[in-house]
């Protein structure tokens, strides 16, 4: 996986799955989002195995589809250390240990990456949730969902 994407609007999703994906918790492959680029789509799914969050980011440059499995905290907290508008994630292999390079124009993070085999499988039944009688921005959507849980 290799792609460019508006570090603003991952943040967003991401804020999102953190809802459903806990920091803590008894399977340590729990507190990870799988990430899923391709088409000039990042898809990005949670769950812990009660619930399953899938939320897709379009304002995506895909350079290689792919997938990853990656600690939603590390990641959301590597991204919000970023002022930078535009952040770039490419799977690479150091040392033989398969890794996330995060990088915007001033840093660059390696982030330890987890085998996909281990993550549990999703439901194949979701459908994307439209409506056409409400609006709201993510930022507005997560401050409703942080005030519930």
């Amino acid at each position: 996986m290799n792609i460019i994407v508006n570090r603003a609007s991952l943040v967003a999703a991401l804020a999102l799955l953190a809802a459903v994906v806990r920091k803590f918790s008894p399977k340590p492959i729990l507190a990870c989002v799988k990430l899923s680029a391709q088409d000039r789509t990042l898809q990005i799914s949670g769950t812990d195995l009660e619930q399953t969050l899938i939320v897709q980011v379009h304002e995506v440059q895909v350079e290689a589809d792919g997938d990853v499995l990656i600690n939603l905290d590390e990641l959301l907290t590597t991204l919000k250390s970023s002022q930078e508008h535009v952040v770039y994630l490419r799977c690479v292999s150091n040392q033989d240990e398969p890794q996330l390079r995060v990088a915007d124009d001033n840093a660059e993070f390696f982030l330890p990456t987890f085998p996909m085999a281990e993550y549990p499988p999703l439901p194949l039944s979701l459908k994307p949730v439209t409506s056409e009688g409400f609006c709201a921005t993510s930022e507005q959507l997560v401050k409703a969902i942080n005030h519930v849980a």
